[in-house]
């Protein structure tokens, strides 16, 4: 796949993805940041594009700051509260990003433009992917679509997907590579972008690679050049638990599906003992632990936040939901990956639950 092709219209560079069905375009004020945002943009699915005026769902905006005009501040009385590396202010109708000195803002709930205002200095490098990262929620969320930390696999005797949902080290990844040798499909080891429509809530992949710790592409025996794929897209890694990068066609044979129609929800964590474990939960028990998880968009402004629940109330309704403990038995063979998810396992969940 291509990456997303530049244009020039004075010093603007511009750039178009789609995510989850919406053109977002991509305008950068300054060359001084072109590589960085052209290589977070190939991290999704560029459009390429040599029409100017390719219609478009949202535009973010990333400016240079400027002393002279001064940065956006957040009314009075606005409520705030802390995201991943930095902080989120609210008045329920603006919201507000800070990271460091770097500002991400959208004025209005129904706004199409979302502004990233960057200070320039030593941490631009490693603030950069936060800044549009958010700011490309930022403008999903305005178009009734929510990221959610999961994976995603779709079965392939029913075409139905299902969700792995968990934090980084859960065990995501390793389910995601063991059902993918097993031959089902996927979306995402990782991330994912959920959108409510007429048929229920779907499922769309967000990111383009898959992310292994090293221990779990030598569990799983990930035969390709992981070394190469990772460089451009090394500063995505989380300093935390390091991790390689390898697009999945090129040890799955094929790309991941565009979408799917979830029905099952699994919350994932490592156990640490020889057997796995699946148990089954409640409609209210899955929506607890989904709003946890996302906190941070029930929080934003109440029009968002009203859609966002609303989407994750659908999604529990039209799945069935389990905790899922994994186990040393889901390195050892790929078919206990396909019982757990997909067949026997949760069966004994749902009679134990009766």
């Amino acid at each position: 796949m291509s990456v997303a092709r530049q244009h020039s219209d004075e010093a603007r560079l511009r750039f178009y993805a789609r995510i989850a069905d919406c053109n977002i375009k991509i305008v950068a004020d300054a060359s001084d940041v072109k590589e960085e945002v052209l290589r977070f943009v190939s991290v999704f699915s560029p459009v390429e594009s040599s029409n100017s005026r390719l219609e478009t769902d949202c535009t973010i905006y990333i400016k240079r700051y400027k002393a002279s005009s001064g940065s956006w501040t957040m009314p009075y009385g606005a409520s705030g509260f802390e995201v991943e590396s930095g902080h989120c202010y609210s008045d329920g109708n603006m919201c507000l990003l800070k990271f460091g000195d770097s500002t991400v803002f959208v004025e209005r709930p129904d706004a199409k433009i979302v502004t990233v205002i960057y200070f320039p200095g030593k941490d631009l490098i490693a603030e950069l992917p936060f800044l549009i990262r958010y700011a490309i929620q930022l403008a999903l969320h305005r178009r009734g679509r929510f990221h959610l930390h999961s994976a995603a696999v779709v079965n392939p005797d029913d075409g139905r997907g299902a969700l792995l949902i968990g934090d980084s080290g859960a065990g995501k990844s390793t389910l995601t590579v063991q059902l993918a040798r097993a031959g089902w499909n996927f979306l995402s080891d990782d991330v994912v972008v959920l959108s409510t429509s007429a048929t229920g809530v779907q499922t769309f992949w967000c990111r383009r690679f898959f992310s292994l710790t090293e221990k779990t592409i030598q569990a799983c025996d990930v035969n390709c050049d992981v070394n190469s794929v990772a460089q451009p897209l090394g500063m995505l890694a989380s300093p935390q638990l390091p991790k390689r990068m390898f697009m999945p066609e090129d040890v799955f044979g094929h790309p991941p599906l565009a979408s799917c129609l979830p029905n099952k929800l699994f919350f994932v964590s490592l156990s640490h003992q020889a057997g796995s474990v699946v148990r089954s939960l409640t409609a209210g028990e899955a929506l607890l632990m989904l709003i946890k998880r996302c906190a941070w968009a029930t929080y934003e402004v109440p029009d968002v936040a009203r859609a966002f629940i609303h989407t994750l109330e659908s999604l529990v309704n039209q799945c069935r939901c389990y905790e899922l403990s994994s186990g040393y038995d889901v390195l050892e063979n790929p078919d206990t990956a396909v019982r757990l998810i997909g067949g026997s396992e949760t069966e004994n969940a749902n009679r134990a639950n009766v």
